[in-house]
């Protein structure tokens, strides 16, 4: 059977010594879909930003896939050098990461930062910020896990589009992970392991003219006439996808009142 589009599988495992979980998949299909949302709503897409959102998206996966079920989260990549802003986000239970880069009129700090958002029902927000450098994002990700996790972990570009991560479980597995060159780590992904469990993941971001429409009736709920002027509606744009929705006086309104 086919796989559909924008899906891949996600396949977590532990290895032989019960030490070390890994995670691995083929994003080609997500890829595949990241780059026609671009080219859908008429996202910058070029061979730089694309550098950097197919591996922002793997780790962003591989990362999510390894929470909780019932969490989701969200990292921002600001970074020097063109500055850029990168947004990912995904949720463990529907099986969904998304992402998007800005270029134009990006605001910059002295160093690059990394924010990460995570979110529970019984936790509420909680936010890490940490200085990052240079645009290799799998290692930004490793940085996080290091210093805010304090859970040492690799993030292994395999081959193509084939991307995974080995995370240090207790006794034994921090030294196992530290001590990991590039070839080893690869290697473990080729070697026996036990399959704990499958998920699809997809690219989607859930976003909605319901769900746009309360985001704006928050932000502009005492301002409606200033937002709209006049016009029957307004034009809004997804911050985490970018999709644009046409969003109505009625449907504003309405969301308003329940803000």
């Amino acid at each position: 059977m086919a796989t559909p589009f924008g899906e891949t599988m996600v396949r977590r495992f532990l290895d032989p010594q019960r030490v070390l979980r890994l995670a691995v998949a083929d994003f080609g299909p997500v890829f595949a879909a990241s780059i026609e949302h671009a080219r859908r709503w008429e996202l910058p897409f070029d061979a730089e930003t694309r550098a950097l959102m197919e591996p922002g998206l793997a780790a962003m996966a591989l990362h999510t896939a390894t929470r909780l079920a019932d969490e989701s989260g969200g990292v921002t990549l600001n970074l020097l050098a063109p500055p850029t802003n990168l947004f990912l986000s995904g949720d463990t239970g529907a099986g969904t990461v998304t992402g998007r880069i800005f270029t134009d009129d990006v605001e910059t700090a002295a160093t690059g930062r990394m924010f990460v958002q995570s979110f529970r029902p019984d936790t509420g927000v909680v936010q890490t910020v940490l200085d990052v450098y240079g645009r290799d994002v799998l290692a930004m990700f490793e940085d996080y896990y290091a210093r805010s996790l304090q859970q040492p972990a690799r993030f292994v570009h395999l081959d193509a589009d084939r991307y995974g991560v080995i995370q240090a479980l207790p006794d034994g597995g921090r030294e196992r992970v530290l001590g990991l060159d590039a070839a080893e780590a690869r290697a473990l992904f080729d070697g026996p392991m036990q399959l704990l469990v499958e998920q699809v993941f997809r690219f989607r971001c859930g976003c909605s003219p319901a769900k746009i429409a309360r985001a704006l009736g928050e932000m502009f709920a005492a301002r409606a006439d200033d937002l709209f002027a006049g016009d029957p509606g307004v034009e809004a744009f997804c911050p985490r996808c970018g999709a644009r929705w046409w969003i109505d006086r009625a449907t504003f309104d309405a969301a308003a009142a329940t803000s």
